[in-house]
């Protein structure tokens, strides 16, 4: 079976309803010692890359609201539709009840015939990065795995956008791109009748841009034991950052782009190749730019990585999978979704299977991807 043409749900994302369990103090709350929050590594190599990346540290970016931005905004042309739910906590959780906002993309599936087929403009735009040793990496020519083409006909081929068939157990969610069947998952309560509601990205493949990294702002490693070379990018106040800089090359590029090319109605897909962009969101992000007169630009930076990199099981013991081709933009993509401006806050929330209360949560970003971070798919999530 052809792992980009057919996918099956193991996990339907429904991060809306959160489980509130019982308050235990933070020293229950590790991982075989491995605290929430790590402290900075000295520098990079391949284990301290790999311990990022099994810690989850591998997609986070500083939000909105936790950089001073307002609690919670619309976008102005990106099609969406915005919603709220209440929680209550205290004695008998009746004692205290707190709204909270939403903004997703789309339209809203509670409306019926109302809400219909939304279709997003999908500008994808494959990254070559160039290393000072000379190495180049170029996700519109390197030719990966599974279809041994180049990443971003990889991409365009798979079920982000061709098509497919999508499960979650016996229920069919329809023949659909892979967001969208995450989407009507959430909503199958008031989707299963409607095949009409989606919500579709229209790609658009853009020329290949070149990023130069010179030698202070990246390296070149190679993964062990696969013997895969891979790059890292430096930038912003990340693990292991030789240098504090503010921004890598790859988020400056990106910055400058944006603002090229105004839209704020699109999304904006960055893709490059066996990457580690240490600027706070290593393997991918999504994240929204200002494009001035109250406009915002939505965007998503993504790594297709080589299916046998970091599988080395430094941390955790047994098989590690590592994040392999389409899971690191599956996951960002479906996070884009359902907070697409990055401050759409819920209760606070942990990871699955890994800390056993709230009281000491990871973040209150509504993040559908991020609580499965320590549960390692392949095909993406």
């Amino acid at each position: 079976m052809n792992c980009l043409r057919s996918t099956t749900f193991r996990q339907l994302l429904l991060i809306s309803a959160v489980l509130l369990s019982a308050s235990l103090p933070c020293s229950a709350q590790k991982l075989k010692g491995i605290d929430q929050e790590p402290a900075a590594l000295p520098a990079h190599d391949q284990a301290s890359v790999q311990r990022m990346l099994h810690m989850g540290a591998a997609k986070v970016r500083p939000m909105r609201a936790a950089v001073g931005t307002s609690v919670h905004s619309e976008p102005q042309a990106l099609p969406h539709w915005a919603g709220s739910f209440k929680v209550s906590s205290g004695a008998n959780r009746t004692a205290t009840q707190q709204t909270y906002s939403y903004t997703m993309v789309g339209t809203d599936p509670s409306t019926g015939g109302a809400s219909a087929t939304t279709t997003v403009r999908t500008i994808l735009v494959p990254l070559r990065l160039q290393f000072a040793d000379g190495t180049v990496f170029d996700a519109s020519t390197d030719t990966v795995a599974p279809l041994n083409t180049s990443a971003i006909n990889n991409v365009l081929a798979s079920p982000q956008f061709t098509p497919s068939p999508v499960f979650a157990g016996s229920v069919n969610l329809g023949n659909t791109q892979y967001a969208d069947a995450v989407q009507r998952g959430n909503f199958w309560n008031k989707v299963s009748g409607r095949p009409d509601y989606h919500v579709l990205l229209k790609p658009e493949v853009y020329p290949t841009q070149t990023i130069v990294v010179p030698a202070a702002l990246g390296a070149v490693y190679t993964d062990y034991p696969s013997g895969i070379a891979y790059g890292v990018v430096y930038g912003g106040l990340d693990y292991g950052n030789p240098n504090n800089s503010n921004n890598s090359p790859i988020n400056t590029f990106i910055s400058s782009f944006v603002a090229q090319v105004n839209d704020p109605s699109a999304l904006l897909m960055f893709v490059s190749h066996n990457i580690v962009d240490c600027d706070g969101g290593c393997l991918g992000y999504h994240d929204v730019l200002p494009l001035g007169g109250g406009t915002e630009q939505t965007y998503v930076y993504a790594s297709y990585n080589d299916q046998a990199l970091f599988t080395f099981p430094l941390y955790g013991g047994g098989e590690f999978e590592g994040y392999p081709d389409m899971n690191t933009l599956s996951h960002e993509v479906s996070e884009w979704v359902n907070d697409p401006i990055g401050d759409n806050i819920v209760p606070a929330w942990s990871y699955i299977g890994v800390f056993v209360s709230t009281s000491c949560s990871y973040t209150s970003y509504l993040e559908v991807g991020d609580p499965l971070e320590m549960r390692f798919c392949r095909s993406g999530y």
